[in-house]
C-alpha cells in the first residue's frame, strides 16, 4: 500500500512549484492518447445529447404551438371554451350520432 504522505498535494502548491513538478514528470504518449480518446468520447456523447434535446424540444413546441393556434382559431374558440361543460343526458346519448356537433379535438383534427 502506498504511503499517502508521499503523494503530491498540488492544491497547496504555488504556481512555480506546480510548473516545476510538471516539467520533472512529463506526460507520456500513452497518457496523451488516453486523454484524447476520452475527450473525443465525451464530445460525441455531448453532441448526441444536445441533438436529441433539440429535436425533443422542437417536436413538443410544434405540438404546443399547434394547440395554441387551434384555441385561437375563430371556428374552434367556442368549442374550446365549451370543452369541459357538462352535457345533459340527452346530449350524452346523442354523442355518437352523426348529427352531434364535433368536439374541440375532433375539429382540430380537421384543420
Amino acid at each position: 500500500m502506498r504511503d499517502l504522505s508521499q503523494l503530491p498535494n498540488p492544491n497547496q502548491w504555488n504556481k512555480p512549484k506546480k510548473i516545476e513538478w510538471l516539467l520533472r514528470h512529463e506526460v507520456s504518449e500513452a497518457d496523451m492518447q488516453y486523454a484524447e480518446k476520452e475527450i473525443q468520447s465525451y464530445l460525441r456523447q455531448y453532441e448526441s445529447s444536445i441533438t436529441s434535446s433539440i429535436s425533443r424540444l422542437n417536436s413538443s413546441n410544434q405540438r404546443r404551438i399547434r394547440l395554441y393556434d387551434a384555441m385561437a382559431h375563430d371556428d374552434l374558440r367556442d368549442a374550446f371554451l365549451n370543452m369541459y361543460v357538462a352535457h345533459s343526458r340527452k346530449k350524452l346519448d346523442a354523442r355518437n350520432s352523426e348529427g352531434f356537433p364535433k368536439e374541440f379535438y375532433q375539429k382540430v383534427e380537421d384543420l
